[in-house]
Formats: C-alpha cells, structure tokens, sequence
C-alpha cells in the first residue's frame, strides 16, 4: 500500500473477514457478507488493517443485509495519511481497477464497466443499483475480493493528493451457468450512493456529491461557476470536519488543492465534450 491508503482490510479475533474503503477517518465501508462470514454482528468490535501492519479498532455501527452493505466507526486516531475520496459515476466503457488483493499473491482486478448503473437483485433479497464489472484476470474464484473498492483506472496514477474516484465496492461474481463452482469474469459492485444510502445518520463531506456530471444544457462557464463553488463549498465542510477529528489537517490542504484542481479538470474535460459533441 502507499503511504496515502484509503482501502483496508478488516478482522474479527485474528480472522480476516475482507476488503473495505474509509469513506472518512472514522467510517469504513464494507460488504455485509464479509462481516457475517465471521459471525460479526452489530455492534462487535473488529480490527481494521492497512498492509503494513498498522492498525485500528472499530465498531461495527450498522448492518443492511439486503443491500449487503456495513458500516463501521473507526475508534481511535488512524496513524497514516488517507488519500482524498470522492465518488463519480461508472459508465458502460470505463477502466476501472481495484487496489485490494486478498493475498500478497493475489493480482490486483482490472477490467471495464460493461453496464450503466442499473436495477441488480443481490443475494440479500434487495434490489439495489449496482455496476456489472467485466475482468481481464480470469481467476474462476473472486470471492476473496469483497468490499473491495472498485475506481476509475486513472493511466499515470491519480498523483499525489489527488482524489481517488470510487464508483462502487465489488458484492458478488457470477457463477458459470453449466458449473456452478465456477466464476465467470463478471463481477457486480454496488454504487458508492446506493451503500451509503443505507445509512440514513452517516454525514459526509461535499465531495460525495457535488461533483457529478452537469446537466446536458449546462455552458462550460457555467459548469465551471458551479463546479468551483462546490468544491469551495467542500472544502468548508471539510475544515468543520476536522474540528471533529474526522480529516487532519495535512489531509486538509491537500483535499483543498485537489478538490479545486478536479473542479477544473471536470471543466476543461466536459467543455472537450460538448465540442465533440457538436
């Protein structure tokens, strides 16, 4: 891992139970399944992990096992950097990758956004809004890669202090329809809104929503009005946050610096759009 991670992996009494991603420094999220796994319910105390060894305790706060997400507060100061998250929408054609790997063995999953969001039954029972993921490493078996993060693939890295642009964590694979123990190379995530959505009291900062796409009628002046105020925007709430402890203040600048240079950069890019387009 880097030394600005944002992904983790959990454990319960010495077992591993799967992949999550800080929504803040004092939220994780993850996959239902990996918790229940394990037999962790609401309100255990479990162990989040980054590679190097360093550590935290955390509680998990709430459970929607329809949706197969959870959701656990971290208990104590994290003792390394998180690199800035925001969320963006996948569509159909996207790269994507995810940082997570079961086992140091394990490859990292790289692949492409096959569908838009869309209606997706999990094994839960509910019908949430998920992505369907197609992979290039063909493994037969995914399992391992639950509640992992799945983000845009960004060719060069994202840099330094860059936001990371998650569109989902990956629930489930798709089994082979003539062998049943066997994964095809599709796997589903659900969306970044549709998991925190189950968690009606979780705050989070600005850029969790403000800096999707703009409207189809949108000029690139008025986007950029719009995008730079948001990410004004997103950087005060951020300064409140870390009155709360939730974002230091090294995170602090660098969050400022990358929210206003991703406001400027979905600028020039959709204004490259509109001209394509005409």
């Amino acid at each position: 891992m880097g030394k600005q991670d944002y992904w983790v992996e959990i454990s319960f009494r010495g077992m591993p139970c799967g992949a999550g991603f800080l929504l803040t420094r004092r939220h994780v999220l993850t996959a239902a399944h990996c918790l229940r796994r394990r037999g962790v319910k609401q309100s255990d105390g479990v162990v989040v992990s980054r590679d190097s060894g360093q550590s935290v305790e955390g509680t998990v706060l709430e459970v929607d096992p329809g949706r197969d997400v959870a959701l656990i507060r971290v208990n104590a100061k994290l003792g390394w950097a998180v690199q800035p998250v925001v969320t963006d929408r996948g569509e159909k054609g996207d790269e994507w990758m995810s940082p997570y790997r079961p086992e140091p063995a394990d490859p990292e999953l790289k692949g492409w956004v096959l569908t838009n969001a869309t209606g997706f039954e999990s094994s839960g029972g509910a019908t949430i809004e998920a992505l369907e993921l197609q992979v290039r490493q063909m493994l037969g078996d995914y399992s391992g890669y639950s509640g992992s993060p799945v983000q845009l693939e960004r060719h060069g890295g994202p840099g330094l202090g860059a936001p990371v642009a998650v569109i989902g964590m990956l629930i489930e694979q798709d089994l082979h329809r003539v062998r049943r123990a066997e994964a095809t190379n599709v796997l589903f995530a659900i969306t970044v809104a549709e998991a925190i959505g189950a968690f009606e009291d979780l705050q989070l900062p600005a850029q969790f929503s403000r800096l999707g796409p703009p409207p189809v009628a949108e000029t690139v002046s008025e986007a950029a009005g719009r995008h730079f105020a948001g990410a004004r925007a997103s950087i005060a709430e951020i300064k409140a946050m870390v009155d709360e402890g939730l974002v230091s203040d090294m995170e602090l600048t660098e969050q400022t610096k990358a929210l206003l240079r991703m406001a400027g950069q979905r600028t020039i890019d959709w204004a490259g759009g509109h001209e394509s387009a005409r």
